[in-house]
């Protein structure tokens, strides 16, 4: 990974976690924890595995597969059930989260969703991270309470 890159990476985990920090979360990057991998992007947020990413070509379904991949990795070693979610931005755009649809519906049962699905099939629906962490905390709330 070339030295530009990786310092966006690092910007945007930090973001990512500032975002969570100003909703009252003890968010930080995930390699910041304790510098090893098998750790999220961003820490700290209970319930969900966040990949971060601030990419102008962005491979979507791909950061998305990496998601899943990492967040069952974590699941088999912790017996812990995540959510994985990719929180991405590119220059032009606002933070944006993308998920699977099944879990943003187990997420946000019997409400009207503010989200859009990509091309039938792929099953991944996409919102402004200002809309989606009402819909996490509330998810959160809900998680705490069982």
């Amino acid at each position: 990974m070339a030295l530009n890159s990786r310092a966006k990476g690092v910007r945007g985990e930090l973001a990512v976690a500032h975002m969570f920090q100003e909703w009252g979360y003890d968010a930080e990057r995930g390699a910041q924890h304790d510098g090893l991998s098998g750790h999220a992007d961003v820490v700290g947020v209970p319930y969900i595995w966040i990949e971060a990413k601030w990419d102008e070509k962005l491979d979507i379904p791909a950061a998305m597969a990496q998601a899943d991949r990492d967040s069952d990795a974590y699941m088999a070693r912790t017996n812990e059930g995540v959510v994985p979610v990719v929180i991405r931005k590119t220059s032009r755009k606002p933070w944006m989260v993308t998920m699977h649809l099944d879990d943003l519906v187990g997420m946000y049962t019997g409400c009207p969703a503010p989200f859009e699905t990509d091309a039938p099939g792929d099953g991944l629906v996409h919102m402004l991270f200002t809309d989606w962490i009402k819909v996490y905390c509330m998810y959160q709330q809900w998680r705490d309470e069982q």
